[in-house]
């Protein structure tokens, strides 16, 4: 088009220089100028036009790019789901707690990609129909929030179970520490030189001391039995 336009420009100049009438000689140069002046806003047009297309049709794979992570982000993160738990040892527990606060931070990156479709959406609307692309949208956002909400109520379990068998573990100790001082007590020389009324209160006493360590277990077991 630039071509044609020198072209004529060239001609116009010719034509000016070998005709007499002094009108024309005005008017030829002016009506040149004239077009070149549209053409250039044309040209301007077509430019901006171009760079329009080439901006939403980016924004348009980037979108499209974007909904295919966060979806399959919800398909691995679903299989992850499906997999059983089995906590035989708390080490395996708290390994499975970590597993699962990853799969919870991963989320995060999946809420910044949704927020980046959105923007991507809102440069499509400038310029065309943006078509299924916000039922695409919210398809993605409601699989996320399911599939981030059953992970995190995963791990708030296994972080309390873990937190549990801690406990539990504590009382095992304690439990083993008791008992291994009143057998030391109960087998020690001073025990002996006691009364038999003394030794006597001194086993009653510690029944009762076991029958309290006892029911501290049995709670810690049951409240442990609950996670499995």
């Amino acid at each position: 088009m630039s071509d044609k336009l020198n072209r004529v420009i060239t001609h116009s100049r010719e034509i000016v220089e070998n005709i007499k009438e002094a009108d024309e000689k005005v008017i030829i140069p002016k009506t040149v100028e004239s077009l070149a002046h549209k053409m250039n806003q044309i040209n301007v047009w077509i430019d901006e036009k171009r760079l329009q297309i080439g901006n939403t049709l980016d924004a348009w794979q980037k979108f499209m790019s974007l909904y295919d992570t966060v979806i399959t982000w919800c398909k691995d993160k679903t299989k992850f789901l499906e997999k059983p738990i089995i906590l035989s040892t708390l080490e395996s527990a708290k390994q499975k707690s970590h597993e699962f606060s990853v799969a919870v931070k991963s989320s995060k990156h999946q809420s910044k990609n949704l927020a980046e479709m959105n923007k991507e959406l809102e440069i499509i609307a400038m310029s065309t129909d943006v078509g299924s692309l916000p039922e695409k949208l919210e398809e993605a956002n409601n699989i996320k929030n399911e599939v981030e909400g059953k992970l995190s109520e995963r791990y708030a379990l296994l972080h309390e179970a873990c937190e549990e068998w801690e406990q539990f573990e504590r009382k095992l100790k304690d439990v083993r520490t008791f008992i291994e001082k009143s057998k030391h007590v109960i087998e020690s020389p001073g025990n002996k030189k006691r009364t038999l009324r003394e030794q006597h209160d001194l086993r009653e006493k510690m029944l009762a001391d076991i029958s309290i360590q006892k029911k501290k277990i049995t709670l810690s077991t049951d409240k442990l039995q609950v996670f499995h």
